[in-house]
């Protein structure tokens, strides 16, 4: 299975913030991380409010029922040329063995689903940054395979 937990995107949503290097400036993307984590409430997950991550951009917890215990993933949202969403599995357990669960999986799947329904957003390409080559290969989904 191919999985990118990154997702490169353009947005018809105004550009709010600045560079967040500049003192007292809130970085950009504020709005479009509040856009994304009501598609979350949509799809049924419980997502904290985003918060300023400095020169990370926004980022917020989801939680996802499941997966003996259920998980947390930790999304954010970064503005440099395009948008650009990561949805990372926060569990150390699982990176170590290199395993995507179930649920980690179908909220990558929901999740583009939504994007790509949405008039808000749009060009959405997903790629594993650690996948490789320099330039990580862009798709329309994140997962491939089973």
């Amino acid at each position: 299975m191919t999985l990118r937990y990154c997702a490169e995107f353009e947005t018809s949503l105004p550009e709010v913030g600045g560079d967040p290097l500049d003192e007292g400036v809130e970085p950009c993307g504020g709005n479009v991380a509040i856009a994304i984590r009501e598609l979350f409430g949509r799809l049924g997950y419980d997502a904290d409010p985003p918060e300023n991550a400095g020169e990370h951009g926004w980022e917020f917890v989801v939680r996802v029922k499941g997966y003996p215990k259920g998980c947390r993933l930790l999304c954010t949202v970064t503005f440099i040329h395009a948008y650009d969403l990561t949805l990372a599995n926060t569990s150390w357990w699982d990176r170590v063995r290199k395993k995507h669960p179930a649920p980690y999986v179908a909220t990558l799947r929901a999740l583009a689903r939504e994007l790509a329904a949405d008039p808000r957003f749009m060009d959405v390409r997903w790629y594993d940054p650690l996948g490789g080559p320099a330039e990580p290969i862009r798709a329309p989904h994140p997962v491939d395979g089973v």
